[in-house]
C-alpha cells in the first residue's frame, strides 16, 4: 500500500518482489495536498466546461486574449498579494540571472511547443481529452514524457528563486477561492454573448488563475517533484489530481453538451481542432512543451497567475515572442490553438 510520507520497502523474499527499488514519497504528497489538487482541479473543469457551454468557445492559456490573459495577470498578482502563502515566487528582483535565463528559455521552448501542438496542459490535456481528441491525448503522452526526462536531466529543484514555503493556505483561504472561481465559471453562462461577453472573459481569467491558486500548480517547486518521480527530495504526485479532478468533471460534461449538438460540434473551427492530425509538428510541439516545462516547472497558466513576479514575466515574454515568431515563419497555422 502507498501511503504518503513513507519509504516504500518491498518484502524481502528473493523469489518475488527483491529486485524491486525503494520508492520515496515526498513529504509533501498527503491527503491534504490531493484535496486541493482534486478541488482545483474540478474548478478548471467546471470552467472549461462553462466556458464551452456559454461562449462556445475554449479555454484559452498560452493564447494571449483581449480581456482574459489581461485578466489572469492583474487576478494572479491580486492573489499573491492577498493570499501569499499559497505562492513560492516571491515579488522582488533578487533573482539569480542565471535563473532568469533559465526560464526565459524555457518560456521559449513552451510557448513554441504550445503552439506546434496547438494545446497546453488545459488546452490537450483536460479540453482536448475530454473533446475526446486523438491529437490531443498524443500531445499530452508526449510532453508528459519530455517533461519528466528533462526534470531527471536538469533537475529544476529550487532555482526559479522560490520564497518562504513554511507558511500554509488556511481552509477558509481555500474554501473561498475555490467558491468564488466556482461562481465566475458558473456566471460564463448567462453573461456570453452580446455587450457583457468581455465580462464574461474576464471573469474567466479570475476564476482560473484562482482555481490554479487552489490546485498549488502556481508552485514549480511543487510541479518539479511531480516531474522527477526519482527525486531525492521524493516523489510528489499530488498534481496527478488536477487534471484527473478536472476530467472527472469535464469528461461527461463535454459527452453530454455534444449529444445535445452543443459544446464541440457546435463549431467547424473547434471540430477542426479536435480532429486535427498527428504530425510531426504536433510531436515535435509536445518534445519541445515537456522540455520547458521541465526546466522550470512552469507552464501557461501559472506562469500567467505569477506574472507578477520577475520569474513569471522572465517566463510569459519569451513565450508569447516564440508564438508570434513561429506564426509568422507559418508554423502552427490552425486558427484554433491552446
Amino acid at each position: 500500500i502507498i501511503c504518503p510520507q513513507t519509504y516504500l520497502n518491498p518484502p524481502s523474499n528473493p523469489l518475488t518482489l527483491s529486485n524491486i527499488p525503494t520508492m520515496l514519497l515526498s513529504p509533501n504528497f498527503s491527503y491534504d495536498s490531493v484535496a486541493q489538487a482534486s478541488i482545483g482541479g474540478v474548478c478548471i473543469g467546471l470552467l472549461a466546461v462553462c466556458r464551452l457551454a456559454g461562449t462556445k468557445d475554449l479555454l484559452y492559456s498560452s493564447t494571449y486574449t483581449r480581456f482574459q490573459t489581461p485578466s489572469m495577470l492583474l487576478s494572479g498578482y491580486a492573489l499573491s498579494r492577498s493570499y501569499p502563502a499559497f505562492f513560492e515566487l516571491p515579488q522582488s528582483s533578487s533573482v539569480p540571472v542565471e535563473s532568469l535565463l533559465r526560464i526565459s528559455a524555457a518560456g521559449m521552448l513552451v510557448g513554441a511547443g504550445a503552439r506546434l501542438g496547438k494545446g497546453c496542459t488545459s488546452g490537450n490535456g483536460i479540453q482536448g481529452i475530454s473533446a475526446l481528441s486523438p491529437a490531443s491525448l498524443v500531445h499530452v503522452l508526449i510532453f508528459m514524457a519530455a517533461g519528466a526526462g528533462t526534470a531527471k536531466l536538469t533537475a529544476p529543484g529550487d532555482f526559479v528563486g522560490g520564497g518562504d514555503r513554511s507558511a500554509a493556505p488556511q481552509l477558509g483561504e481555500y474554501s473561498t477561492l475555490a467558491a468564488a472561481s466556482a461562481v465566475s465559471a458558473l456566471l460564463q453562462i448567462p453573461l456570453a454573448g452580446g455587450s457583457l461577453a468581455p465580462f464574461a472573459d474576464m471573469l474567466s481569467g479570475f476564476s482560473f488563475a484562482s482555481a490554479l491558486t487552489v490546485s498549488s500548480m502556481v508552485k514549480p517547486s511543487k510541479v518539479a517533484t511531480f516531474l522527477d518521480f526519482t527525486s531525492a527530495a521524493g516523489w510528489d504526485p499530488s498534481l496527478a489530481f488536477v487534471m484527473g479532478g478536472a476530467l472527472l468533471f469535464a469528461l461527461p460534461a463535454f459527452a453530454a453538451l455534444s449529444a445535445l449538438g452543443k459544446g464541440i460540434r457546435a463549431s467547424t473551427d473547434l471540430v477542426s481542432w479536435r480532429d486535427r492530425p498527428v504530425d510531426s509538428s504536433l510531436c515535435l510541439g509536445g518534445v519541445l512543451f515537456g522540455a520547458g516545462w521541465g526546466l522550470c516547472g512552469m507552464c501557461p497558466g501559472p506562469a500567467l497567475t505569477t506574472g507578477g513576479s520577475l520569474q513569471g514575466a522572465s517566463f510569459l515574454i519569451p513565450m508569447f515572442g516564440a508564438r508570434a515568431l513561429i506564426d509568422r515563419l507559418g508554423g502552427g497555422s490552425a486558427k484554433k490553438s491552446e
